[in-house]
């Protein structure tokens, strides 16, 4: 007898079902800028961390109270419409992001039609990196913003699990969504990706050196951080800079902490390192002691 697929969470509940018949995206457009005669559209494309852990509660808190989306409070300063995703199920965007958009191809075509007239750039990090050079690449945007994102599923079929990752370990001999567990070969220009990625991390120097010989502009930032390497208050900054400025950012390998100095100042730099002080004290000091007692009960 056929062994019953396990139910998870994040693909399989009934709350998640239902909030496929949501959007999940949001388009914001800003007043045309005064001398723009060439605007521009970014994309936004959230990570798995859209929600955490994976439970009803937080789910319930995060996408049907919040409507998170990431990088609300990151928009690329030089565009005047902005398009926020996100992909509720956390399996890499492989069945789209709601009941219509339930494929890439679909997704690739939403976001052909909302982007035409306009210089494009796609950003994320993680899931959302990927999925910013995959679609990015497929529409030949103009800047492709990447952070820490992977280029090749394949590896979790070893590390991870079908708990964690369901749609990975169940679509993987259906090659009209395989064909998209590694999107190396469709990466057609590589000059407009720009990859950041943390060259201390396993998982990212795994997947950095399965595209190593494409040629984008590879920043090495030294950290073992994944997602985002750098300060998140110096992104802002970093999309105000222009190609030429970007491309020496990948000359050699940044100090995250100088980096941010260098850009946004001694002060700016000092002041959101302290900000994340509560939440490292969280999560190397109060959560483990907590964990802790808990276990002895």
């Amino acid at each position: 007898m056929e062994k019953l697929k396990e139910e998870v969470f994040q693909v399989d509940s009934a709350i998640v079902q239902k909030a496929r018949a949501l959007d999940n995206y949001v388009i914001v457009e800003d007043d045309k800028k005064v001398g723009d005669e060439d605007p521009i559209c970014a994309v936004y494309f959230a990570s798995n961390y859209i929600y955490y852990p994976n439970t009803e509660e937080t789910f319930k808190k995060a996408i049907l109270d919040k409507n998170r989306f990431e990088w609300w409070n990151l928009k690329h300063p030089k565009a005047t419409k902005h398009i926020f995703i996100r992909d509720i199920y956390k399996q890499w965007y492989l069945h789209g992001i709601n009941n219509q958009l339930n494929s890439l191809e679909k997704l690739a075509e939403f976001l052909e039609k909302e982007v035409k007239g306009y210089t494009s750039y796609f950003i994320g990090s993680s899931a959302g990196g990927y999925l910013a050079v995959l679609l990015g690449s497929l529409l030949n945007v103009s800047r492709i913003y990447a952070f820490n994102n992977q280029f090749y599923l394949h590896d979790l079929l070893e590390t991870s699990s079908a708990a964690i990752d369901p749609l990975i370990f169940r679509e993987q001999h259906n090659p009209i969504i395989n064909k998209y567990y590694t999107i190396k070969e469709f990466i057609k220009e590589p000059k407009n990706v720009y990859y950041f990625h943390s060259n201390r991390s396993d998982w990212d120097v795994r997947q950095f050196n399965a595209v190593r010989d494409v040629n984008m502009h590879v920043v090495s930032v030294n950290t073992n951080i994944h997602g985002i390497p750098l300060l998140k208050n110096n992104l802002i900054t970093l999309f105000s800079l222009d190609a030429p400025e970007l491309e020496k950012l990948a000359k050699k390998p940044l100090n995250p902490i100088k980096f941010s100095i260098k850009i946004i100042g001694f002060f700016e730099t000092m002041l959101f390192l302290f900000t994340l002080l509560p939440n490292a004290y969280n999560r190397w000091i109060y959560n483990p002691i907590i964990s802790f007692f808990k276990n002895k009960k």
